[in-house]
Order: C-alpha cells, then sequence, then structure tokens
C-alpha cells in the first residue's frame, strides 16, 4: 500500500507541474535531495517550475498534493481514526498549551483533536523543510486565537513565516483528515479529485 501511495503521489505531481511548465509529466524534473544526506528523500523541488511551492502526502489510501505559486507549500493527510492511546500521543507531540487543550476535550473526541493536531504539525514541518528534525512538540498549532508558533524558540534557529497559514481541506473525503499550510496567505484555494489526472496518465495523453 505505502508504495502504491508513494507512486500515485509522484505521478500526480508530474502531471499537475506537466501541466503548469507545457510539457509531459515524464519529461517534468523533480529534485528530492535530502539536504542533510544528499539522499532522494527530502521535499519535492520542481526544477522546471522553481515559482511553485510543492508538497505531497498520503496515508491510509488516499493522497495529496499541493502546488502553490509564489510559496512554499506543505500538505499532511492522515485517517481520522489513526490514534488509539491519546494520552501517549499528546504527551509525544504536544506543547504544554496543547497538552492542556486536548486535555480539556471530552475523552470521545481527543483522538480526532490529536489527529487534526498532528496534520497541521506536519503540514507546516513539510513547508520548512525540516521534517522531524524539528521535535513536534516544539511546534505549537493549536493556540486560541495566535498564530502557529515555536516554543521555545532558542531551541532551533528555525524561524515560522510570520504570514504563515493553515487551512483544513475536505477532497480527501470522511474518514480523513488533512491539512494545507502556506508561507503566506493564497489569493484562492482550489482543491481537485485526481480522477481526471490519472485517467489522462493511463491513457498516455498529455497532463
Amino acid at each position: 500500500m505505502l508504495a502504491a501511495e508513494f507512486l500515485t503521489a509522484a505521478a500526480l505531481l508530474r502531471a499537475v507541474l506537466g501541466r503548469h511548465a507545457g510539457i509531459a509529466p515524464a519529461d517534468v524534473r523533480v529534485d528530492r535531495r535530502c539536504p542533510d544526506c544528499s539522499g532522494h528523500h527530502g521535499r519535492p523541488r520542481p526544477l522546471d517550475s522553481p515559482e511553485l511551492g510543492v508538497s505531497v502526502a498520503h496515508a491510509g489510501g488516499r493522497v495529496a498534493v499541493a502546488v502553490a505559486h509564489g510559496m512554499r507549500a506543505g500538505v499532511d493527510v492522515e485517517r481520522s481514526g489513526r490514534v488509539t492511546d491519546a494520552d501517549s500521543l499528546s504527551a509525544a507531540v504536544c506543547s504544554p498549551g496543547e497538552a492542556e487543550y486536548v486535555r480539556a476535550q471530552h475523552p470521545a473526541l481527543r483522538p480526532r483533536v490529536l489527529v487534526d493536531l498532528w496534520t497541521r504539525k506536519e503540514a507546516v514541518l513539510k513547508l520548512l523543510g525540516t521534517g522531524l528534525r524539528v521535535p513536534p512538540r516544539l511546534l505549537e498549532v493549536a493556540a486560541p486565537g495566535r498564530p502557529p508558533a515555536l516554543h521555545p524558540p532558542a531551541d532551533t534557529d528555525v524561524r515560522l513565516p510570520a504570514a504563515l497559514t493553515l487551512r483544513p481541506l475536505t477532497a480527501c473525503g470522511p474518514g480523513f483528515t488533512a491539512t494545507l499550510a502556506t508561507s503566506k496567505a493564497p489569493a484562492a484555494l482550489r482543491e481537485q479529485p485526481a480522477e481526471a489526472l490519472l485517467a489522462s496518465l493511463r491513457s498516455g495523453g498529455s497532463a
């Protein structure tokens, strides 16, 4: 399943980038080199369209591909029922303020609240390109009425974009939670199902 999801995400990304650049998906160049070890598992960067920020995610048979013009992007998708032990996960990934927020929820709602928190954290970490090199508990995304923040900022030299925006996504359907992070507020947000692009790839047509 994971291999199929990865290949589907890679194909969708190439299809979207090919449509944007006016070239065949097979000709799209994507750099995935890790900045730490030069392995091919880093954040994807489109070499033919450097003005685009892109991100991919997959989980439980769902795939999400985000493309943003003139800004960085990060996307994450998770199964809503992924969390079975809310208390343990809360201790591992939540800031003190987030942990307090989770504990204030009804026990039946805590797993869903944690999945929401996790997709928001993962989307931001993908946007930054750090992955889990920044411990999730240092990133706070749940403070009511406040933007995401790193606590304490002295623990890392990573800085969040001043206009960082988080938005929930709905196209993944019931049973899944997805979040898009962008380095500034997009003028418009459009969610599209992938069937048409995949059908084009299967038929050998242009994206």
